[in-house]
């Protein structure tokens, strides 16, 4: 009504919009000729597309996001969960010295696969990073030209810094735990009780021998008495880190 128009104006002016009734060309272009025909057109090259690269196939073929490469029959990465349980129950009840991680049953990856080659009717593999290293000390020790072994890229790492996997290279910590092992050990053989030991799991693994005959049971039982005879009431910690990024995530790999 026209006692009513002042309202859309004021809500206009204060919007800064200008509002149009849909009588006007500025909308509803869709029903258009030219808008059509550019619609079936773009539609048809979708479904084109789609076509040859249909996202819905029923595909169980494991294949790498940065290289593309689709696995072997044989490459079970995506079970690495369930070949790890399945290993730590066939350790329940065996001996330390007559368990033995078979290669047969453990997780099978694609890096593996793509370093190894056929070598009359054997499957032989090939690690990049050692085949490198060996052409550089030969080309040292025979006075070679280093120049012309290092046009081959057969090491895409640095090897100083990087292993054979392709994980960096941890640090050596073995003579700064030595030194705080030392160096904090009481003298009396009194545990003060108003200190807390946080001891760290991988440190502790290499401090107790493991006798032959020894179950996994009896191992962890040997080290909770001595953590409780050296340092009382102590914390362990395996794996301490968060959720997000870590310098440990190459490693857990």
């Amino acid at each position: 009504m026209p006692a009513c128009a002042e309202i859309p104006d004021a809500m206009q002016s204060v919007t800064d919009v200008a509002f149009h009734s849909s009588e006007q060309q500025t909308q509803h272009k869709e029903l258009s000729v030219a808008r059509q025909k550019r619609d079936h057109t773009d539609i048809q090259l979708i479904l084109r597309y789609l076509l040859d690269r249909n996202p819905f196939t029923v595909d169980t073929a494991l294949r790498s996001i940065s290289s593309g490469k689709e696995a072997e029959a044989t490459v079970n990465a995506e079970q690495a969960k369930g070949v790890g349980n399945k290993i730590l129950s066939s350790m329940i009840g065996n001996n330390v010295v007559d368990f033995t991680f078979k290669k047969k049953d453990q997780a099978v990856t694609m890096a593996l696969k793509a370093k190894s080659s056929n070598l009359h009717d054997d499957l032989v593999h090939v690690d990049s990073m050692l085949l490198f290293q060996r052409l550089v000390t030969t080309v040292k020790n025979t006075n070679g030209c280093l120049e012309d072994a290092f046009a081959f890229e057969m090491c895409s790492v640095p090897a100083s810094l990087f292993d054979s996997g392709g994980l960096p290279r941890q640090g050596t910590k073995a003579a700064l735990a030595t030194y705080i092992w030392t160096s904090t050990k009481q003298e009396n053989g009194v545990i003060p009780d108003d200190v807390t030991y946080v001891t760290d799991g991988g440190l502790l693994l290499h401090l107790l021998p493991w006798c032959r005959g020894s179950t996994y049971n009896q191992l962890t039982q040997s080290y909770a008495d001595f953590l409780i005879r050296h340092f009382g009431k102590g914390t362990v910690v395996f794996d301490g880190y968060s959720c997000g990024p870590t310098t440990k995530d190459a490693v857990h790999l």
